[in-house]
């Protein structure tokens, strides 16, 4: 037993079978419960010029309701790992963790900030010591591992063990080895009822939209002019500029001068019953791991389970960070959560249950906990970063598509 409830809980779950730890957290607008909340919005599946909410009917209590997407595993995935990464970077948080620095851009990326982790095209484009990434000896124990052969991933990057990622940008066609998440989390606003928006522009100085014709300035600083000897040309005649929609009329609107009529349109946000954020940390998933020795390939039970651990209790922690660092999704949508987290660990069965509190000062506790464990276990654990560099045909396609964006005004 050690001093930690928490460590010795997860400890057990793993050790017993248990199926999975679950987060219900209820939340509310900050505005109160019966103000609008504004969803993330998608392109239309049939019409490319219109935007969705995410919506669908559930059962809950019995009853069909509609339901509307707040914020995807996806974007929970993200966040999650922002705040982990802010940790990072105070210094109150030791993992491994890989980062690519741009000398075009100025810039070190963490693994945790690409939308494929590890298997990212950016970390495939890479250098390691002037070796690109996946020819090297460390880059090729990580592309040929998988969730049976998971040491040198948890060694390098554990957060891609546990959120998940798939190697679609090998040379197999996509074929790669592909990792589920083993966390998962979603909030969705349920008995939803459609909201409406308005909008509108009164422009201060009345510039009306019949002024003038606004061409596209040949000089990428002044972006517009009046005069067709300083527009832009396309076969010998002046190049109207165009607005964001891609009306190349000319208005003096494409550049934000002039009124807009008030209007009223749909995608106002919505009003709901309850809002509330559902998170698993699959303890059968995590179990399927095996950290076999990276020397001699021998499997021990003893090194399968201090690491599963540690995945374990850095989702929990994840969890955590992400409650500390708050629920500010978008604009319009600041959730307060109704009460303090508890997680209920499931047992082999939905019957048994074991509830406790998430804390992030207890996650961390059970966490450094578990890591000082896996030096006995003969698992490193390197909180220095692999540092790697932008290849230059990277930092060359960089440059060229910020020239380009330059160009378009975009």
């Amino acid at each position: 037993m050690s001093k930690n409830k928490l460590f010795d809980s997860i400890d057990a779950a793993l050790m017993n079978k248990a199926s999975a730890v679950r987060m219900k957290l209820f939340l509310e607008p900050a505005g109160g419960a019966e103000d609008k909340v504004f969803p993330p919005t998608y392109k239309h599946r049939s019409d490319d010029k219109k935007s969705e909410y995410a919506s669908e009917k559930r059962i809950s209590n019995g009853k069909e309701l509609q339901c509307t997407l707040l914020d995807s595993v996806a974007s929970q995935a993200n966040r999650i790992e922002d705040a982990i990464l802010q940790k990072m970077k105070s210094g109150s948080l030791g993992l491994p963790d890989i980062q690519i620095t741009f000398e075009s851009i100025n810039k070190n990326i963490s693994v945790l900030e690409l939308p494929h982790r590890l298997y990212d095209a950016i970390v495939r484009d890479s250098l390691l010591n002037d070796v690109p990434f996946r020819q090297t000896e460390l880059g090729q124990l990580i592309t040929s591992s998988d969730f049976v052969n998971a040491t040198a991933l948890f060694e390098q990057h554990p957060v891609t063990l546990l959120l998940g990622g798939w190697d679609s940008h090998n040379r197999n066609n996509g074929l790669g080895v592909r990792l589920q998440r083993c966390l998962t989390s979603e909030i969705n606003a349920i008995g939803v009822i459609g909201g409406k928006r308005v909008g509108g522009r009164i422009d201060p100085v009345a510039i009306n939209k019949d002024a003038a014709t606004i061409y596209k300035a040949e000089d990428t600083e002044s972006l517009w002019t009046l005069d067709e000897e300083e527009a832009e040309k396309k076969n010998q005649k002046p190049v109207p500029i165009s607005s964001r929609s891609n009306t190349g009329d000319g208005k003096p609107s494409a550049i934000g001068h002039g009124n807009i009529p008030p209007t009223v349109s749909e995608l106002g946000g919505v009003t709901c019953e309850q809002i509330e954020q559902t998170a698993v940390l699959s303890l059968t998933q995590i179990r399927k791991m095996r950290f076999p020795d990276l020397d001699t390939g021998e499997l021990s039970e003893e090194r399968d389970h201090i690491c599963r651990m540690v995945l374990a209790l850095l989702g929990l922690h994840g969890l955590a960070l992400q409650y500390d660092q708050g629920y500010d999704l978008r604009s319009r949508c600041l959730l307060i959560p109704s009460d303090e987290p508890v997680v209920t660990i499931i047992g082999k069965t939905a019957k048994e249950k074991e509830s406790l509190p998430l804390d992030s000062k207890d996650t961390l506790d059970a966490l450094n906990y578990a890591v000082k464990k896996l030096k006995k276990a003969g698992v490193r654990w390197n909180a220095a970063p692999v540092e790697l560099k932008a290849s230059d045909k990277l930092e060359k396609l960089i440059s060229k598509s910020r020239a380009l964006s330059d160009v378009e005004g975009g």
